[in-house]
């Protein structure tokens, strides 16, 4: 974990836990509340990775966290959630 120096959020390593988790999560901060985009929006940061831009041209989904302002390609699944939590 370490401190975004721009807005102050915690953030994981990219190469660390994000890269290996199964589920979708934020690569900047790891949070899961996602948003699913129909087209890029030119105003916030894209992820210029390389596993994000692959994952773009195979087609994968765009998402987008309200959180850290931030869009990225990935195929991996949300987080199911539990009834109870609902």
């Amino acid at each position: 974990m370490y401190q975004c120096k721009d807005c102050d959020n915690l953030m994981r390593s990219y190469w660390g836990s994000w890269y290996w988790t199964t589920t979708l999560a934020c690569p900047r901060c790891g949070r899961e509340e996602l948003q699913k985009l129909a087209q890029r929006d030119r105003i916030d940061k894209m992820s210029n990775s390389p596993i994000s831009v692959a994952q773009h041209w195979f087609g994968a989904p765009l998402y987008y966290c309200a959180l850290c302002r931030f869009q990225f390609y990935d195929f991996r699944h949300r987080r199911k959630r539990s009834k109870a939590a609902e």
